[in-house]
């Protein structure tokens, strides 16, 4: 497989990708001489790979053991487990005018996750976003007033007397 990409020639004529993690033969190849006795100045001249690389390639080797490249990117743990994403559930329906970060303080409290693995403060919102309408609608605080009242601050006249025929008020009080 090819690389297709920027590329070029270090200061002692070996050839690198820009970006990309010294190949693993190459790296072998080090810890062989390495182990054969050869200075590392020595090995960095006859691979054509930079004395610093070397050095590193080496101190990684001798304290882990690893050859090979680290892992670059990857994602963090989900801290978000589907048991977590049902208390922050059961807690928003319970009291459905928490805010999350409450939320994050109770999953604390209550030694539901790790305290190294609580979700942060935008996860338990997010979860809260993604969760079925219908509990989202059951923690969303409902409000008190009568449909009427709801479409403006003042009912029509056909509301008024329908309110007023229901409160047994005069007409000229429900305004």
């Amino acid at each position: 497989m090819q690389h297709r990409g920027p590329s070029g020639v270090n200061q002692l004529g070996g050839l690198f990708l820009n970006g990309r993690p010294l190949p693993t033969c190459k790296r072998q190849r080090i810890i062989a001489l390495a182990a054969s006795g050869a200075r590392s100045s020595d090995i960095s001249r006859s691979l054509k790979v930079s004395n610093g690389c070397v050095s590193k390639i080496l101190a990684r080797y001798y304290r882990t053991g690893a050859v090979g490249p680290k892992a670059a990117g990857g994602s963090k743990p989900r801290t978000a487990t589907p048991a977590v994403v049902a208390r922050i559930a059961r807690l928003k329906l319970e009291q459905p005018g928490l805010f999350a970060w409450e939320i994050r303080r109770q999953l604390h409290a209550e030694g539901t996750c790790a305290s190294s693995a609580i979700p942060s403060v935008s996860s338990i919102n997010r979860v809260l976003r993604t969760l079925p309408s219908d509990l989202r609608l059951a923690a969303e605080p409902r409000d008190p007033r009568p449909p009427e009242f709801r479409r403006g601050q003042y009912p029509d006249s056909r509301t008024r007397q329908s309110l007023a025929a229901a409160t047994q008020l005069p007409d000229s009080t429900v305004r």
